[in-house]
């Protein structure tokens, strides 16, 4: 599954966790980034989510994916946060309403990064699927959800008018 999911992905076969380099999205640009241990250990989960969740690697994609783990409290790893409000801002450049619905998926969800990395692989799909699934009651509340979102779009605004500087700064500037 991870390997099918890998093979059709811009990140390489692996993902990129062996890359020394890699790249993320900011609006119309690509920023080079350095590929730290700690991202490397994040990218097996992340594609992961990917996975379940449905969302491809497409600039909303990555926005969908950043929101959706984001709702389900990815700071259990907290270096991830920054990763995902980085997608989830240039998501909700493109297409607010998708990050949205991402993100009150996710609400209902529970991500991988509790768990052992090797444990989930070796895993049963369905297993992994109902773990997944197996979400937070609080989350379901509506206000909770809608305030928590908008928090975190605030903070992921700010973070894109950042990186749309150091895009134009710096980045590569590549089609929507």
């Amino acid at each position: 599954m991870l390997k099918d999911y890998r093979g059709k992905s811009p990140f390489g076969k692996d993902g990129g966790v062996t890359a020394d380099f890699a790249f993320v999205y900011a609006g119309p640009y690509f920023i080079k980034i350095r590929n730290t241990q700690l991202r490397k250990s994040a990218i097996c989960y992340h594609d992961l989510h990917h996975i379940f969740s449905g969302y491809n690697n497409s600039r909303i994609g990555e926005g969908e994916a950043g929101a959706w783990e984001i709702a389900t409290d990815c700071w259990v790893k907290p270096y991830t946060v920054f990763l995902n409000l980085s997608g989830m801002a240039t998501g909700l450049m493109y297409s607010p309403s998708r990050i949205l619905k991402a993100f009150q998926a996710g609400s209902r969800c529970q991500n991988l990064y509790r768990l052992d990395i090797t444990n989930v692989l070796s895993s049963e799909v369905g297993e992994t699927e109902k773990y997944i699934q197996n979400g937070s009651g609080f989350r379901k509340n509506v206000f909770v959800v809608y305030s928590r979102f908008g928090l975190y779009a605030f903070a992921a605004y700010i973070l894109l008018i950042l990186l749309l500087v150091i895009g134009f700064t710096f980045g590569k500037r590549t089609r929507a």
